[in-house]
């Protein structure tokens, strides 16, 4: 089962969702995000603060952010959540 598909069985009647990208530096965070929205990938620079990215999928609305700088998480984290 993909993404997705965990989305859809957690959440039938929500049409937008957010899914918060964390993780250590240079470990693929924007990677993700760039693949799942079909961007270039050739030039990939470290995220300074965060990249928020919408995908849509048939009905659904995704939110993704992209929280760069594993110093500054807790800041962030308590902002955010």
């Amino acid at each position: 089962m993909g993404l997705l598909g965990i989305i859809r069985k957690i959440k039938v009647k929500e049409k937008e969702m957010c899914i918060l990208m964390v993780g250590l530096d240079n470990s693929g965070k924007t990677t993700i995000v760039l693949k799942v929205n079909g961007k270039d990938m050739s030039v990939i620079n470290p995220t300074l603060g965060f990249n928020i990215k919408t995908v849509n999928y048939h009905k659904y609305s995704l939110n993704i952010w992209d929280v760069g700088g594993a110093e500054d998480y807790p800041v962030l984290l308590e902002e955010l959540l």
